[in-house]
C-alpha cells in the first residue's frame, strides 16, 4: 500500500516542437511551383508560430547557404525540370540535397528539432568538402596556372625578342626588363594561392578568392600594379636593399627583376595597399603641407 502510495507518478514527455515551416521539393504538376529549378527547396512559412524561433530562421539560412554553395560548384544549365537521365554530376547534388532536405524537414517541421538538424548540417558540409575540395581547390590551381603559363611565356618571349633585337626600339629595350618582371609576378601569384590557402572551409568552396576575381582578371591586376611599382623603384621614389637585392638594379640586372615580380606575386594581397599609400604620400606631397 505504502508503494502504491508514494510510486512516483510517471513523467509525461514535453509537447513536441512546433515548426514553422513546410520543407518540400519542387512539384512541377503544382502551378505555384513552376519556374522553380529542381535544384531548389522550397520553405512555405506555417503560420502556426507567430514569430518564428531564432533558432529555426538561423538553421533555414545556414540549409540556404548550403544550397547555394551546392548550387555553385555542381551547377546545371537545366533550370526547371529534374532531368531523367543524369550526369554524375546531377546524381551528387541529387544526393546532397536529398540529404539537406531531410535535415531541413527534421528541424523546421512538426515536430522539429533544429539542434539536431544542426549537428546533421555540419556533418553533410564536412562530407561535401571531403568529397568536392580537392577537384574544387586543385581545379582553379590549374586553371590559375595555366593562365599564369601563357601571360608568362608570352611575357618572356617579347623579352627574347627584345634582348636579341634592340634595333627594333631602343626604349623597349632599355625597359626590357620589366617582361622579366611580369613573368616572374605570374609565377608568384600562381604561387601565392597555394601558400595563402593550404586548407580551405565549406564556404570557400563557392569561391575560393574573397574578391571573387577570375584568374585571368587577377594575373592581369596583379601583373599591372608590380610594373606600376617597378616604375616607383627606378623612378627612385623608393629604394629597396635586403641583403644582396636592390631594387635599383632592376633594369639593369634580369635576376633581379625577375626575383622582384616572384616576390610581388607572393605578396599579391599587400600589394594593393602598396600602391595606395604611395599614391597618396605623393598626392599629400603635390598638394603641399598644411
Amino acid at each position: 500500500l505504502v508503494k502504491s502510495v508514494t510510486r512516483p507518478k510517471p513523467v509525461e514527455p514535453p509537447p513536441p516542437l512546433k515548426g514553422a515551416f513546410e520543407v518540400c521539393l519542387p512539384d512541377p504538376t503544382k502551378p505555384s511551383d513552376q519556374g522553380i529549378g529542381w535544384q531548389e527547396i522550397i520553405f512555405d512559412v506555417t503560420g502556426d508560430i507567430i514569430p518564428v524561433p531564432s533558432d529555426q530562421i538561423k538553421l533555414k539560412a545556414d540549409i540556404e547557404t548550403t544550397l547555394t554553395t551546392l548550387q555553385a560548384i555542381l551547377p546545371d544549365k537545366n533550370d526547371e525540370a529534374r532531368p531523367k537521365t543524369m550526369t554524375p554530376a546531377q546524381h551528387r547534388y541529387a544526393a546532397y540535397q536529398t540529404k539537406l532536405l531531410g535535415i531541413a524537414q527534421t528541424g523546421l517541421q512538426t515536430p522539429a528539432d533544429p539542434a539536431s538538424s544542426r549537428q546533421w548540417l555540419e556533418t553533410l558540409q564536412s562530407e561535401i568538402l571531403m568529397r568536392e575540395g580537392p577537384r574544387i581547390k586543385n581545379g582553379y590551381m590549374k586553371t590559375l596556372g595555366l593562365t599564369a603559363a601563357v601571360l608568362a611565356a608570352a611575357a618572356a618571349i617579347i623579352y627574347l625578342v627584345l634582348r636579341n633585337n634592340h634595333s627594333l626600339s631602343e626604349l623597349l629595350y632599355g625597359y626590357r626588363n620589366m617582361f622579366v618582371l611580369w613573368t616572374g609576378t605570374m609565377i608568384g601569384t600562381w604561387l601565392s594561392f597555394g601558400l595563402r590557402r593550404p586548407n580551405i572551409s565549406f564556404k570557400d568552396l563557392g569561391a575560393l578568392e574573397d574578391d571573387m576575381m577570375e584568374p585571368a582578371v587577377r594575373l592581369i591586376f596583379t601583373g599591372t600594379i608590380a610594373i606600376t611599382i617597378a616604375f616607383i623603384f627606378v623612378c627612385g621614389m623608393v629604394n629597396v636593399n635586403v641583403g644582396g637585392l636592390n631594387s635599383a638594379h632592376l633594369l639593369a640586372h634580369g635576376s633581379t627583376a625577375l626575383l622582384i615580380g616572384m616576390l610581388l606575386g607572393v605578396s599579391e594581397q599587400a600589394l594593393p595597399g602598396a600602391l595606395t599609400r604611395r599614391a597618396s604620400q605623393f598626392v599629400s606631397e603635390v598638394g603641399g603641407k598644411g
